[in-house]
């Protein structure tokens, strides 16, 4: 991973005052490296839907590196749903089964948001994990497994009246 090529500096804080109830610790990651560090993180909502409703995935790419090139941000459509059509945000296409966004420069320090909406077709649990950035120079960074729960409306059985 790109963050194993940067040295990585830690710093804690600690504030007191007589006015503060309790002491406040705040902490800073600085990361010095000559190459791009590329984070991206993904969340859902809601995390719990019905069969047929939408679902809203936000897609945050930030670098804490050097400028980073030719970046493609892509996104495996998950299985048991289908793409909004025209749902992705800043120009993002679907090819085949993956959503892509392709964009030229992330500056250090830069964030970047993606939205992309699907419908969901089935129940059960829909997992998402396969979704990373890359840059033209092979950097990458992939993102951890969001999940939704497709809850069922409950299995109804027909009455039978014997007269």
């Amino acid at each position: 991973d790109a963050v194993q090529l940067a040295q990585v500096n830690k710093y804690t804080a600690v504030i007191s005052h007589p006015t503060l109830l309790d002491e406040v610790v705040v902490e800073a990651v600085a990361y010095v490296t000559d190459r791009p560090v590329l984070m991206i993180h993904k969340m859902v909502s809601p995390n719990s839907i019905q069969p047929g409703e939408e679902v809203l995935y936000t897609i945050d790419v930030t670098n804490v590196g050097q400028e980073a090139l030719g970046l493609v941000v892509s996104d495996t459509i998950p299985a048991k749903t289908t793409y909004v059509a025209g749902s992705a945000n800043a120009g993002g296409q679907l090819v085949g089964d993956e959503l892509r966004w392709e964009f030229g420069v992330l500056a250090p320090g830069e964030k970047r948001t993606f939205t992309f909406r699907v419908i969901v077709d089935g129940y059960g649990l829909i997992v998402n994990d396969d979704y990373a950035i890359r840059s033209v120079a092979g950097d990458l960074a992939h993102g951890s497994p969001v999940v939704v729960r497709v809850e069922s409306e409950g299995v109804f059985l027909p009455l039978i009246a014997n007269e």
